[in-house]
C-alpha cells in the first residue's frame, strides 16, 4: 500500500508532488494536501447519539469547562452522563467547525480582516478539540469509543502548513494522537499503514530524524508496500541534517526493492552533498540519476559544464519546492546558491511573489534576513522594497517601518521608490515621528531628489500633529518648490502653509502664501484671508481680525462656516461677558445666509462656555451623538474631558481610567465604547506623570500602552521620562530610554538633554554620577561640552575637592 493511501483508499493513487496546498481561507497556516483530502473524504455522519447540538457562548476566549469527577458529590450516573456529553461536544466541534464559541462577529476579533478572523477561529477550534481530547483521555471507557472517522478527522484538523514554525504545536499533538493509536488505546480503531505513514511524515516535519527512521524501519518490516513519499520525507529530513550515510542506507534499501529514486529524492541527495561541499559528487549523482525528463534535458544541455548543470538543477529543485509549498527548502537552496556564487535573482523574485501574495509574510521576512546575512545587497533591496510596498497597501505602517529599520541596522539602503512611498504614506496617516525620521534620512541618502509630494505631505503631517517647529523648517523647503509643483499639489501645499500660519500666528507666512496663490493663479484667496484672521487672533490683534473679516465679506462670495467660527472666537476674546448673546446673534445670522454650523462650530462654542454650565453640557451631548462626527472629533472630546478631570482627580486615577478603556467613565451613557486616543492624549498624561518621581511606574505603563497602540512619543516626551528616571537615581534605565529615543525618533540626545540629566543628578545629591555623565557619556556620544556644561563641571569638581579635603582634615 502506498503513501497515497493516507488520503483515502477510494481515491486511489494521487500525485504527491503537492504535499502541501494553499487553503485560500487561511491567513498564515496552510493545510497539507493529505489533511485536505482526509477532511473532504471523511464521512461526517455520526451515530444519532452523538449529533446533539452544543450550546455555546460568545466570549472572546472560550474555555472548555473540564469535568472533574467528585465521588462525594456526584453519583456514577451523573459522571457517566458528563463524560458522554464531553464525547458529543468533541464530535460536534469536529464535524461542525462553526460550532466553536468564538464567532466571526465576536467583538474581540471583529476589527480584524476576514482572513485573520478565520485564522483565529480555526486556532481556537483546534485548542478546544485538544482540550476535550485530553479530558476524554482521563476516562478510558469513553476515550475508547472514538471511531476511525473521529481519529482521522481530528488528525486532519491538526495538519497545517509545515513551512510555518508556529504550527509545530498542532503537528506535535497530531503526532501524539497517532502514537496513542499505535499504542492501541482505542478499542475500535486499529493502527494501519496509512497511520504509520502519517506518523512518519509528521516526525520528519518535526525534524525527529531518529524517530522517523525508527518508525520507517518498523513499517517496512510490518508492511511491504510503504509508499515512496514516506521514503522521500525521511530522506529529506536526513539530508537537512547532513546525515549522508543514513541517506545512502535508504537509497540502497530502495534499490534493493527494485525501485529508482524519485526526483524529490535526487533533490535531497544533491542538496546534502552541496551543503557538505561535495560538488563533484553532487554532479555525478545528477548524471547517474537523470531519469526525469527535465533533469535529463539539463544534463544533455550542460554537457561539459558541471557548474552550469548544478546551477540549472538547483533552479529546478527550487521550483519544485515552490510548487510543493516547501518555501523554507527554497530558502535553503537560495543560501546554497549564494554561497557558491551562483545567480539567485530568479529564486528571490519567485519566492517573494509566492510568499507575499499567498499571505506567508513570515517566509518573505525570513528571506530578507537571509539576503542580509548572505551580504546580498541587491537581494536585500528587492525584498525590502516588495515587503514595504505590500505592507503599505495594507496600511500597516509599523511593519513597513520595521523593514526599513532592519535595513538601516545593517547599513543597507532602501530604494528611493520604496522610501518615497513609505515616507508619503507615514505622513498621510500622521505617523509624525516616523515621517520626520524618514524625511531626514531620505534627504541624506538621496540629496538630488526633490521629494516634492513627500515634502508637502510631511508638512501637513507635522502641522496636524502640532509639531510647529519642525513644520516651519519644512515649510521653507516647500515654498522653494512651488514653481515646480503641479496645480493640485501646489494647492495642497498652500493650504498647508495657510494652516501653519493660522496656528502659529505668523502673519508674514500668511502674506507670503497669499502672494504665491495670486502669482500662480491658485484661487485660494478666501482660505488665505480666513487664515489671516486666525493669525491676528493668535497675536491678540482683535481689531485687525475684525477688519479682515469685513474684507472677506466684501471681496469673496461671503463668509463661510470657518469665518463665522473665527468671528465667534473674536467675540469671546473681545468681551467674554457679552459673548454669549453675540454668539447667538452670529448663529442667527448664519441661518439667514444659509451657512450651517458644523462640528467645529460646536467645538468653538464649547471652548467659550465655562465649566460647569448647562450650555456646555448640551454641546458635549450634541458632539458625542453627532452622526457625522469623525474619529478625530471623538478624540478631541476625550482629550478635553481628560484634561478637565486631570486637574480634579490627579494623574494616577486618570491613567487607571484610560487603561480600563471605558468611555462611560468620561461621559455618562457611553459605557459600551472604548476611549479613542491619539498621541496628544498620552502626552497630556505623560507630562503630568513625569513631573513627580513617585509616578514613575505609572509613566512607564503609559509609555508601554502608547507603544502597544503603535504610537511613538516625540523627543520631548522621551526627555521627560529620562529626567524622571535620573531624579529617581535610575541612571541605567535613563540610558536605555536615551537609546530608545535615538532609535525611534531619529533625534540624538544633545547637549541640552545631557545638561538636564546632570542637573537632575546634582538635585538628588549625586555629583560623582553627574561628573561621569559629563566626562564619559557625552564624549562617547560625540557631544562637545558647551560653556554652561564646563561651568557645571568646574562646580562639581570644586565640590568634590572640598568634600575630599574635609575628610582628610578629619
Amino acid at each position: 500500500m502506498s503513501f497515497q493511501s493516507i488520503i483515502s483508499s477510494r481515491e486511489g493513487w494521487k500525485s504527491q508532488k503537492l504535499l502541501v496546498q494553499l487553503c485560500h481561507s487561511c491567513l498564515s497556516r496552510r493545510t497539507p494536501a493529505l489533511a485536505h483530502y482526509v477532511r473532504r473524504n471523511t464521512t461526517l455522519s455520526t451515530p444519532s447519539s452523538t449529533t446533539s447540538t452544543v450550546t455555546t457562548t460568545s466570549t472572546p476566549k472560550s474555555k472548555i469547562k473540564p469535568y472533574r469527577p467528585q465521588p462525594n458529590k456526584s453519583s456514577p450516573s451523573s459522571i457517566a452522563l458528563a463524560n458522554q456529553e464531553l464525547l458529543e461536544r468533541l464530535r460536534n466541534e469536529l464535524y461542525h467547525e462553526t460550532s466553536t464559541s468564538l464567532k466571526s462577529s465576536d467583538p474581540s476579533i471583529s476589527a480584524y480582516s476576514t482572513q485573520t478572523r478565520k485564522t483565529i477561529i480555526r486556532r481556537e477550534s483546534r485548542k478546544q478539540l485538544l482540550e476535550m481530547y485530553k479530558l476524554l483521555k482521563q476516562t478510558p471507557q469513553y476515550f475508547a469509543q472514538l471511531t476511525r472517522t473521529d481519529i482521522d478527522s481530528l488528525v486532519s484538523r491538526l495538519m497545517s502548513n509545515p513551512d510555518d514554525l508556529t504550527t509545530n504545536t498542532p503537528f506535535f499533538e497530531a503526532f501524539h494522537i497517532l502514537e496513542d493509536l499505535k499504542c492501541k488505546k482505542f478499542k475500535n480503531v486499529h493502527y494501519r499503514l496509512q497511520d504509520a505513514e502519517k506518523m512518519i511524515y509528521l516526525a520528519a516535519e518535526l525534524t525527529y530524524a531518529k524517530r522517523a527512521e525508527d518508525l520507517l524501519i518498523e513499517a517496512t518490516k510490518k508492511w511491504k508496500t510503504v509508499g515512496m513519499a514516506t521514503f522521500e520525507a525521511v530522506i529529506r529530513v536526513l539530508s537537512k541534517n547532513r546525515q549522508q550515510d543514513r541517506v545512502d542506507f535508504w537509497l540502497s534499501h530502495i534499490q534493493q526493492k527494485g525501485m529508482s529514486p524519485t526526483r524529490n529524492m535526487v533533490s535531497s541527495v544533491v542538496l546534502c552533498m552541496v551543503a557538505k561541499g561535495q560538488l563533484d559528487s553532487a554532479v555525478n549523482y545528477l548524471k547517474q540519476n537523470c531519469s526525469d525528463q527535465d533533469l535529463a534535458r539539463a544534463v544533455t544541455k550542460c554537457s561539459g559544464d558541471d557548474q552550469r548543470l548544478l546551477n540549472v538543477a538547483l533552479n529546478l529543485f527550487a521550483m519544485d519546492c515552490m510548487e510543493q509549498w516547501r518555501l523554507n527548502d527554497m530558502r535553503l537552496i537560495y543560501r546554497l546558491k549564494r554561497y557558491l556564487g551562483m545567480s539567485t535573482s530568479s529564486i528571490i523574485k519567485n519566492l517573494l511573489s509566492k510568499s507575499i501574495h499567498t499571505g506567508q509574510l513570515h517566509t518573505a521576512e525570513q528571506l530578507l534576513s537571509d539576503t542580509i546575512y548572505m551580504h546580498d545587497t541587491a537581494g536585500s533591496q528587492l525584498c525590502s522594497e516588495k515587503l514595504i510596498l505590500w505592507f503599505l497597501e495594507q496600511k500597516n505602517i509599523s511593519r513597513s517601518v520595521s523593514i526599513w529599520e532592519q535595513m538601516e541596522q545593517h547599513n543597507l539602503t532602501v530604494t528611493l521608490h520604496a522610501m518615497q512611498a513609505l515616507l508619503t504614506q507615514a505622513a498621510k496617516l500622521r505617523y509624525h515621528v516616523d515621517a520626520m525620521r524618514l524625511y531626514k534620512r531620505c534627504k541624506e541618502l538621496y540629496p538630488e531628489s526633490n521629494l516634492a509630494e513627500a515634502r508637502v505631505h510631511v508638512l501637513r503631517c507635522l502641522i496636524r500633529s502640532k509639531q510647529f517647529d519642525a513644520a516651519q523648517v519644512v515649510s521653507v523647503e516647500v515654498e522653494g518648490l512651488m514653481p515646480d509643483l503641479k496645480p493640485n499639489l501646489a494647492r495642497t501645499a498652500l493650504r498647508a502653509l495657510f494652516s501653519l500660519a493660522a496656528q502659529t500666528g505668523r502673519v508674514d507666512l500668511c502674506e507670503t502664501a497669499l502672494q504665491l496663490s495670486k502669482r500662480y493663479n491658485l484661487s485660494l484667496t478666501h482660505i488665505g484671508l480666513s487664515s489671516l484672521i486666525a493669525c491676528y487672533l493668535i497675536k491678540g490683534d482683535i481689531q485687525s481680525a475684525k477688519s479682515t473679516f469685513k474684507t472677506v465679506a466684501s471681496h469673496t462670495n461671503g463668509p463661510d462656516v470657518v469665518d463665522f467660527n473665527l468671528l465667534m472666537r473674536t467675540t469671546v476674546m473681545e468681551n467674554k461677558d457679552d459673548a454669549y448673546d453675540k454668539i447667538l446673534d452670529i448663529l442667527t445670522h448664519m441661518k439667514l445666509v444659509n451657512v450651517a454650523p458644523d462640528l467645529s462650530t460646536m467645538r468653538t462654542m464649547l471652548n467659550s462656555y465655562d465649566s460647569p454650565s448647562v450650555m456646555r453640557d448640551g454641546l458635549y451631548e450634541k458632539l458625542l451623538n453627532a452622526p457625522t462626527a469623525a474619529q478625530s472629533d471623538q478624540v478631541y472630546l476625550n482629550n478635553i474631558a481628560i484634561t478637565d478631570l486631570l486637574s480634579k482627580y490627579g494623574v494616577e486615577r486618570m491613567v487607571g481610567l484610560l487603561l480600563r478603556n471605558n468611555r462611560g467613565e468620561l461621559f455618562p451613557g457611553q459605557e459600551d465604547q472604548n476611549i479613542a486616543v491619539d498621541g496628544l492624549t498620552f502626552k497630556i498624561l505623560l507630562d503630568a506623570a513625569t513631573k513627580d518621581v513617585k509616578y514613575a511606574s505609572i509613566a512607564e505603563k503609559l509609555f508601554k500602552s502608547m507603544r502597544y497602540r503603535g504610537m511613538k512619543p516625540e523627543k520631548q516626551v522621551y526627555e521627560n521620562l529620562i529626567i524622571m528616571f535620573v531624579k529617581k537615581g535610575r541612571v541605567q534605565k535613563a540610558r536605555k530610554y536615551i537609546a530608545k529615543m535615538e532609535h525611534e525618533t531619529g533625534c540624538k540626545a544633545d547637549v541640552n538633554t545631557y545638561t538636564r540629566i546632570v542637573e537632575g543628578l546634582l538635585g538628588i545629591g549625586k555629583p560623582r554620577l553627574a561628573k561621569e555623565i559629563i566626562l564619559q557619556d557625552m564624549p562617547l556620544n560625540n557631544i562637545p561640552l558647551n560653556t554652561f556644561t564646563k561651568r557645571i563641571l568646574r562646580r562639581i569638581e570644586s565640590k568634590l575637592a572640598r568634600k575630599k579635603d574635609g575628610k582628610s582634615n578629619m
